[in-house]
């Protein structure tokens, strides 16, 4: 390890950060030697900053926040096939931890931890990554980031299984050809009309910007609700379904490569900045959750949408190897 390299592009602060961690994780590991413990006093020595930001990382580790986020995130990498997961994979953890190693496995496995259930998939996108898909119909579907949806075309219907993710959908009318959605646990079934559904797991929410569609639970049998322009309806599993005024300008903001949002919770904020980031955002603090923000930022920097809401909550972004960001 060099204690005191200076990378080429590498922003001082986050090499002192990332130097940082590998010095906890050493020290904290039972085989540090005598001749670490030294070169980490001198390491300290060199620079006030270096002690400043090993403390910041020491306090940050002990978070129960940021403790309890990495165990379930390592938890949903071991899914991952074992050849990604030997210490030969990554040279450092000779030098570093327990704790660096968990780091690396979210940094690397978290985010694509089941990922490949939708390999299979007609269309995805990528974390950050949206995409326009024009169907043989004429219909056009917009895909927001992490995204991946399957498409079946009959002679009788138009199909469209929302696997995970956000679509878009702006449908040519059709009325020998209902068009369908299938978001999981919920069915929308329209004939022409411009609408969103939005799938996080079984928590599905429809919104309707022009026309009309129709929304069931489960296969799309029964008495479904209607939805007209300006609507939308959130369903969660064991809740009854949310109706609610559909602001397009905000929930659809992301067609014009935007977030907006009014007086929101930082915690939600940072959540819907999180699907637009290819890593690992933490807040540490339920407090910092609750803080209150507006704006409107341009999505193609997420890093920096974390550091202006962090500056207006007076919190701090502190940015850890592998894309992982801490607010606090």
């Amino acid at each position: 390890m060099s204690e005191n390299r200076e990378d080429a592009g590498q922003d001082p602060a986050n090499r002192r950060t990332e130097e940082a961690l590998l010095w906890f994780t050493r020290m904290q590991g039972a085989g540090a030697t005598g001749a670490d413990r030294a070169a980490f006093e001198a390491w300290l020595a060199a620079d006030s900053r270096n002690g400043a930001s090993f403390r910041r990382v020491t306090a940050l580790w002990g978070s129960p926040e940021l403790a309890a986020a990495l165990e379930v995130a390592a938890l949903g990498a071991e899914a991952r096939p074992a050849r990604h997961s030997t210490a030969a994979a990554w040279p450092f953890l000779r030098y570093a931890a327990v704790a660096a190693a968990v780091l690396a496995c979210v940094a690397l496995f978290g985010p694509l931890a089941g990922a490949w259930r939708y390999l299979g998939a007609d269309y995805r996108t990528a974390a950050g990554a949206t995409r326009t898909v024009t169907l043989a119909d004429g219909s056009v579907l917009r895909l927001n980031t992490a995204t991946a949806i399957e498409v079946e075309m009959g002679d009788a219907y138009r199909r469209v299984r929302l696997l995970r993710g956000e679509g878009y959908f702006d449908v040519a009318r059709n009325a020998d050809r209902p068009f369908e959605v299938d978001a999981g646990p919920v069915h929308v079934r329209i004939l022409g009309t411009a609408f969103t559904v939005q799938r996080d797991g079984d928590r599905v929410l429809v919104g309707v910007r022009r026309g009309s569609v129709t929304v069931y639970r489960g296969d799309g049998v029964g008495t479904g609700a209607r939805l007209s322009a300006g609507e939308m309806l959130e369903i969660a599993p064991g809740e009854p379904a949310r109706r609610a005024r559909f602001d397009a300008d905000t929930m659809l903001a992301w067609l014009d490569g935007r977030i907006v949002f009014r007086d929101k919770p930082l915690g939600a904020v940072m959540e819907q900045v999180g699907r637009y980031h290819p890593g690992w955002i933490f807040l540490a603090g339920d407090d910092l959750a609750k803080a209150r923000v507006s704006g409107s930022f341009r999505l193609d920097d997420p890093g920096a949408i974390v550091d202006s809401l962090a500056r207006a909550a007076a919190a701090e972004a502190v940015r850890l190897p592998g894309g992982i960001i801490v607010v606090h």
